[in-house]
């Protein structure tokens, strides 16, 4: 197996293809997608959390990643949630958690940590920035039921768009740093590995 390096504009691109392989996946990202057609007719109506004090946030979202070992790109999902903190001039800091778990024709990949996010405000966007830490995971059935974890830091951004009071569109865009450990007497032994992901999808304001 190769790994695979590509630019950052180069994985941009190519994260947007077709999915042939996976019509229910093309499906639900259309599905996602769609929400962000709302947001300017659903504007008048939003209310920007990221500008509350204790504000609650719950997400869900359809996940595409990129892993190093593989021919395709995983699909999966992400869940998660947000307690947003008091406003400063800087932003508003936010305490958040989340779950991914994303599968492919040779690899599958999971995380589950949690860290600090930073909220904006920016006219009908509220863009935000991710450092979180926690523990990702690594499978591969074809290699003798192959699975490893190990520690991960995973940092990126994304945006919000406001369709209801209750409801917003989400849009992500995550790397992680993988330090698996091969600490199961694994094959494999130890490797680092730095998949990237885009996320569509959900957010829901409880508070």
């Amino acid at each position: 197996m190769i790994l695979k390096r590509n630019t950052l504009i180069g994985r941009f691109a190519r994260a947007i293809r077709p999915f042939p392989g996976c019509p229910r996946t093309s499906l639900l990202l259309l599905a996602v997608v769609s929400l962000f057609g709302l947001a300017r007719t659903s504007h008048a109506q939003a209310i920007p959390t990221a500008e509350k004090s204790g504000g609650l946030d719950a997400f869900a979202a359809v996940t595409i990643t990129n892993p190093d070992y593989a021919p395709s790109k995983n699909a999966g999902f992400t869940v998660g949630g947000s307690y947003l903190l008091r406003k400063f001039f800087w932003g508003t800091p936010a305490f958040a958690a989340r779950y991914s778990y994303t599968t492919g024709s040779t690899v599958n990949e999971s995380f589950f940590g949690g860290g600090g996010e930073l909220h904006y405000h920016y006219r009908m966007l509220r863009p935000y920035a991710t450092v979180l830490y926690g523990v990702g995971g690594l499978a591969v059935p074809s290699i003798f039921n192959y699975s490893d974890s190990g520690n991960t830091l995973l940092i990126g951004g994304g945006a919000d768009v406001p369709v209801s009071r209750k409801f917003a569109a989400r849009g992500e865009f995550t790397y992680s740093f993988v330090d698996i450990t091969g600490f199961h007497n694994t094959p494999v032994g130890e490797i680092t590995l730095t998949p990237w992901s885009i996320n569509i999808g959900v957010v829901y304001h409880i508070k």
